[in-house]
Formats: C-alpha cells, structure tokens, sequence
C-alpha cells in the first residue's frame, strides 16, 4: 500500500498482524554487547504501548526493542530499558534511530537526540525477531511500517546523517541533523 509520502508501507491493523523473522535468517543481527544502529520509518497511530522491532531472547538484557506509546519511546533490553519522551506525535510519519557503542545508547527521532543513557547489553538470538509485534506479548503495532533497518555496527555521524537524509527524502520527513 502506498502510505508514507506515496512509498509503500506495511500497513499493521493492531490486533494481529506482524512479519515473523526466523532466527534462521537473523545471521548478521547484533548479539551480545555489540555495537548497533537501528532505525525504523512509520506513523504510529495509537497512544497505547505498541512495538515496531523486536528480537532476542525474553530475559534480562537479552532482548532488544523499539516501542513507541502516545509520543514515547521505549528502547527496551528486557529489564534494561530506557525512555525518550515527546519524542515523536501520534499520527505523523518519523523516523526512529537507536544507537548503542558498546556503552552508550541513544535514542534519536528526525536527527534529534531525545535520550542518552548507559547500557550494557548481551543480546541473545534465541528466539524469532518481529516487526509489527513483540514475539512475548503482542503489542500490536497501529500503523504502517515502511522500513527497518539494522546494522550490526555503530554509525559514523556522517553514515547516520547519511541514512536520515536518504529517509526523510524518501518519506517526505523534516530532518533536524542538528
């Protein structure tokens, strides 16, 4: 469907729709403690609590996942989560990027740093990755989903203004690069 600045999308009703990503052809995604940069394209269009990525394993720091509820997001490692606040408006297309160096992560919305914290994860690829739901508890994602796109390294400031430049572009989305 065309549904982000006549891209095609896909476009998730909220009850129970998601793309399964078997651990099979999760080879590449980041594990353990490793850098990674993760962004996501979509118009979420709910307040309550609905995931768009998900993967790993369902114990503490095991899991990684974007989660977005009424202008929140929620980066979360299971049990080792962090929060971004007035970081996006219901109903308008954003883009979502995550970032994590081994120490540090961010959590970024159009070019704009919303969240900086410590965190140390150990990312297991144990069960299938989603987009559109958590594998553990629904949260069935309101919206369309235009991209995901996950790199198993961190970003150089150049590379990251690269990819948000080439999405806004894409979705029609104003980009602050800062």
């Amino acid at each position: 469907a065309s549904a982000i600045n006549y891209n095609p999308a896909l476009n998730f009703d909220g009850s129970n729709d998601f793309l399964r990503i078997p651990t099979t052809l999760q080879d590449g995604f980041p594990t353990g403690n490793q850098s990674r940069t993760v962004f996501a394209v979509s118009t979420h269009n709910s307040t309550a609590l609905r995931t768009v990525f998900d993967y790993g394993n369902n114990a503490t720091s095991q899991n990684q996942s974007f989660r977005y509820e009424n202008g929140t997001i929620r980066y979360i490692g299971y049990g080792n989560d962090f929060v971004a606040t007035n970081a996006f408006t219901v109903g308008e297309p954003f883009i979502a990027m995550f970032d994590h160096n081994g120490t540090q992560a961010t959590i970024n919305t159009n070019g704009v740093l919303r969240q900086a914290s410590n965190r140390t994860y150990n990312t297991i690829l144990a069960d299938e990755a989603r987009i559109g739901s958590r594998f553990a508890a629904g949260e069935y994602f309101v919206g369309p989903i235009a991209e995901v796109i996950v790199y198993n390294r961190q970003l150089s400031a150049t590379e990251v203004q690269q990819v948000n430049s080439y999405l806004s572009l894409k979705y029609g989305v104003t980009y602050n690069n800062g």
